[in-house]
């Protein structure tokens, strides 16, 4: 936000900067995904993947119901990151398929590293880490805590809800 205002209008603005950061993030809810499938005991005969293994979470962290609110934005937008999930069979998450693009082909598919998708990755990573953190999400990765200890849905802080 030093360099972008958040804001509906932009959404579609994109840059080198946001594609590292979505890069980054993206990688951050990967791992997360997979480090709470793996310490539950789950593993996958291949490589995991959203549709066939992260999918999974949807029930038992409650992803589909998170939304979040980012207080810095101007118009108040909420997202939804995993909006696309309310339903029993999958249906792909569009900000995760359009960082698939990007990252196997950033010359044809750069704009698609965008403000909107950035912000609905960050979201979707905010949304795990109180899945598994509850309220004491920050100090919990701060101390390294990886114990699950609460399902509550509500966040508040200075920068987000």
């Amino acid at each position: 936000f030093n360099y972008v205002e958040p804001c509906d209008k932009n959404k579609i603005v994109y840059s080198h900067r946001i594609y590292e950061l979505f890069l980054r993030v993206c990688t951050e809810v990967e791992s997360n995904m997979k480090g709470i499938l793996t310490v539950n005991g789950y593993s996958s005969t291949t490589s995991f993947t959203m549709k066939n293994d992260y999918f999974k979470l949807k029930n038992a962290c409650h992803l589909d119901e998170y939304k979040i609110i980012f207080k810095r934005w101007k118009e108040g937008v909420v997202f939804t990151p995993f909006y696309q999930w309310n339903t029993n069979t999958y249906c792909p998450l569009l900000w995760y398929k359009e960082y698939n693009e990007v990252k196997h082909d950033r010359y044809t598919n750069f704009e698609k590293a965008n403000l909107e998708n950035l912000m609905n990755s960050i979201a979707a990573l905010l949304c795990l880490l109180h899945a598994q953190y509850g309220e004491e999400m920050a100090d919990a990765c701060h101390l390294g805590i990886s114990a699950m200890q609460n399902d509550q849905y509500k966040v508040d802080t200075e920068t987000f809800e």
